[in-house]
């Protein structure tokens, strides 16, 4: 599992995506060219030592030629030798500039990611559901109606008797 400093940050937003992603940098070699090419340029990172949200977990990465991003970026690929590592998560900022331990989902340092297995939730009881916070009647043993209900019924008739009245003439 080799491991590289990073040598710069950068937000990226490739197309087809609304927010950024973060890009590093780091040195190449011949190591990192093997890893790549056996794992069709995806790998999974663990950084360190960047003080940023980064360092919790490990996170899918593609390794690229800093010259597939066309902008205003100097070709750091051609200049220096760098190659990016295009993280799959948020841009939550500029971290500080720790080490990237690179794995391989092939070769002697391959990752197996576990998942855990989809459990269904449970349903709830039907009498224990709410109802978007809609207030329940408890059932009483009058047949009276409470004061609402009567209110809307001679609303409604209101309404009805004025409709009528105005059509009728």
């Amino acid at each position: 599992m080799p491991t590289y400093k990073i040598e710069r940050w950068d937000p990226i937003i490739p197309p087809g995506h609304t927010q950024p992603l973060p890009m590093i940098y780091i040195k190449i070699d011949d190591t990192l060219l093997k890893i790549a090419k056996e794992n069709d340029y995806n790998v999974i990172v663990n950084i360190t030592g960047t003080g940023k949200l980064y360092d919790t977990k490990p996170i899918p990465a593609v390794i690229d030629c800093s010259a597939y991003y066309p902008d205003f970026r100097p070709n750091f690929f051609n200049e220096n030798n760098l190659a990016v590592l295009t993280l799959m998560c948020d841009w939550v900022g500029y971290g500080n500039l720790g080490n990237v331990c690179i794995h391989g989902f092939t070769g002697p340092d391959k990752v197996k990611l576990e998942f855990k297995e989809y459990e269904p939730p449970k349903p709830l009881p039907w009498n224990n559901t709410e109802f978007y916070k809609a207030k329940r009647y408890e059932k009483n043993n009058s047949d009276t109606l409470d004061t609402n209900q009567l209110t809307l019924i001679i609303i409604g008739l209101i309404v009805f008797l004025i409709m009528f009245i105005v059509l009728s003439k």
